[in-house]
């Protein structure tokens, strides 16, 4: 991922200001006793990994969560300290870099903690593990009624550090709370089952974004926040009460104007054919830089603070906009994909409905050869 600034024309332009805004949110909603983990998994959502977790670490949050290994190890080759823990599946064959790059990680299975205490005696070191618990979620996890037997079998592997005791919600971005409050008791009965046969956590937990912002009895410990520090909401049943900033425009420029006759098509397929004499601006951009296929005649950009409409087919490296309403558009003007200009914006949401998605695809779908470029307004 291209990193800092840049003569691309196509670039993502990272606000850091407008992310350590949304963190003093999620703190004043938390209070201070309560420990943040910043999810900066998916290279940052898209963010850029490294200069967003400096900037988290540097305005207080405690741990940082990672998706995979290799996320751990870039952060770590660039001198960024503090706990990480990875969220996500490890394999066996990765326990010697979790070792020792100092990550702690999440455990749900027997095997993985033999491979990792293995490899913790090896370097001399102890390597700190999460249990997680799934109470709902399907995914990593060991079942509540099977958490006893594990923790006791993982007793007896010398190497480890107990650290924490977690689970995911799989509908707290949902309007109906019953489920979430459910996993939630599921998670409390275990853990205290747990603590009664004499393993204690010093850290418990379980809210992402959605249960940050709509069932406060499960900031626990500590909670993880994702999509809300980069300044956009889980979901739209969750309460909207906080004024998140988004943190990331998403930008090109005009390359080249060209009259195109009526009767005459643009793009692959001659999906689009002009009804009347049109006036194609041609994007550097296009679906290897995440702007997606799926835009095809659906998306509208921002030119001169006018809405343009994407015409025929987006193509892997270009795209193509009407800015026949707009005569004074020319080569070199500037274009809003995602953000704001004036007072247009079309926001991450608004995309991913055109897409039929979410933020969280559009966001960590922008491709790593868009340079991100780090503002802080």
């Amino acid at each position: 991922m291209l990193t800092g600034n840049s003569e691309s024309p196509t670039q993502a332009l990272v606000d850091l200001a407008a992310i350590r805004h949304n963190l003093g949110l999620i703190r004043q909603l938390v209070g201070p006793k309560v420990k943040i983990m910043a999810a900066v998994k998916a290279f940052g959502y898209g963010h850029g990994i490294v200069e967003v977790s400096r900037t988290l670490l540097d305005s207080g949050v405690d741990w940082l969560g990672v998706g995979s290994v290799w996320e751990g190890k870039c952060l770590r080759e660039e001198g960024i300290g503090g706990p990480i823990l990875v969220l996500g599946p490890t394999v066996e064959r990765e326990a010697s870099l979790v070792a020792s790059l100092h990550l702690s990680q999440v455990i749900s299975s027997y095997t993985l903690a033999q491979a990792l205490a293995a490899e913790a005696r090896k370097q001399g070191k102890e390597v700190g593990i999460h249990l997680k618990l799934d109470t709902g979620m399907g995914r990593l996890g060991v079942r509540p009624e099977e958490a006893l037997s594990l923790c006791t079998r993982l007793s007896n592997l010398p190497g480890l550090r107990w650290e924490g005791l977690m689970t995911h919600f799989a509908t707290s971005s949902f309007r109906d709370p019953d489920f979430t409050r459910a996993q939630l008791r599921a998670f409390h009965r275990t853990a205290q089952e747990l603590e009664r046969n004499g393993f204690r956590f010093s850290l418990h937990h379980a809210a992402n974004s959605a249960a940050i912002l709509g069932l406060p009895e499960s900031h626990l410990d500590m909670v993880r926040p994702g999509i809300m520090l980069y300044g956009y909401f889980p979901g739209p049943e969750v309460p909207h009460h906080l004024p998140l900033r988004p943190a990331l425009t998403f930008r090109t420029e005009i390359a080249h104007l060209k009259a195109i006759r009526a009767g005459e098509s643009v793009s692959y397929g001659r999906e689009f054919i002009a009804t009347r004499p049109t006036r194609v601006a041609i994007l550097p951009v296009g679906y290897a830089d995440g702007y997606r296929r799926g835009l095809s005649h659906r998306a509208q950009v921002i030119v001169r603070g006018q809405l343009a409409p994407v015409v025929g087919v987006v193509c892997m490296d270009m795209t193509a906009v009407d800015v026949t309403h707009i005569p004074e558009a020319k080569e070199g003007d500037e274009v809003i994909l995602i953000g704001r200009q004036g007072d247009r914006e079309i926001s991450a949401e608004l995309v991913a409905r055109w897409l039929e998605s979410i933020p969280y695809e559009v966001l960590t779908g922008i491709g790593a050869r868009v340079p991100r470029v780090y503002v802080a307004r």
